[in-house]
C-alpha cells in the first residue's frame, strides 16, 4: 500500500516541483564548488575585483541551492506525505466503515500512519537529500 510511485501520482505538479528543485538545488550546489577555482585564478591573477564578483554570485547561487532544497524536501515533500497519509485513511476508513468501530479504527489509523511517516517516508527523503550531497561532492 505505502510506494514512492503512490506517493509521487497523488499531486503529479506537486511532485515535478518537489523532483525539479531537488535538481536545480544539486546543479547550484555543484556551480558554487566549480565556481571556486575560478575564484582561486582570478586570486592568482592579483584580480580582486573579479573574486568578489565571482563570490557574491556563487553566494547568491549557494543561498537559492538552499531555499530550494529545503522548499523541495521539506516543505513539499511535507505536504505531499500527509495528503498521502490522508488518502490511505480515508480509503482504510471507507473499507472498513461497516464493520468496526470507526473512531476506534480511526484513532489506530492516526497512529500507525504516523510511525510509518515517522520511520519510513522521511526516513527515504533523508536518504534522497543525502545521496545528492554525497554526488554533488564527488563531482
Amino acid at each position: 500500500m505505502f510506494s514512492i510511485k503512490n506517493l509521487l501520482k497523488l499531486n503529479p505538479i506537486r511532485s515535478t516541483i518537489i523532483i525539479t528543485s531537488c535538481l536545480i538545488s544539486s546543479l547550484l550546489t555543484v556551480f558554487v564548488r566549480y565556481n571556486l577555482t575560478w575564484q582561486v585564478d582570478l586570486l592568482k591573477e592579483n584580480n580582486i575585483q573579479g573574486f568578489l564578483y565571482l563570490s557574491l554570485i556563487s553566494l547568491i547561487a549557494y543561498i537559492l541551492s538552499s531555499i530550494l532544497s529545503n522548499f523541495g524536501n521539506y516543505f513539499l515533500l511535507t505536504k505531499s506525505v500527509q495528503e498521502y497519509l490522508h488518502s490511505i485513511r480515508g480509503a482504510m476508513l471507507k473499507r472498513y466503515s461497516n464493520n468496526i468501530d470507526s473512531s476506534k479504527v480511526q484513532n489506530d489509523l492516526i497512529n500507525n500512519l504516523e510511525t510509518a511517516e515517522n520511520q519510513y517516508l522521511f526516513l527515504v527523503a533523508a536518504l534522497l537529500e543525502y545521496a545528492w550531497r554525497q554526488l554533488n561532492r564527488l563531482r
